[in-house]
């Protein structure tokens, strides 16, 4: 939540949207979303049982 507000509040939206700075934070919260399924899957106590 701190991210999002200092996003916000120190990069404004007509900076952001269409320009190279607004696709590397696209990018970057793609890939941190990203990240942290594939490590929450592969630390996850809950496994599907494989037949």
């Amino acid at each position: 939540m701190l991210s999002i507000y200092l996003i916000a509040r120190f990069l404004p939206l007509s900076l952001i949207l269409g320009r190279t700075m607004g696709w590397l934070v696209f990018l970057l919260m793609i890939s941190l979303t990203l990240a942290s399924y594939l490590e929450f899957e592969s630390l996850s106590i809950y496994t599907e049982k494989k037949k």
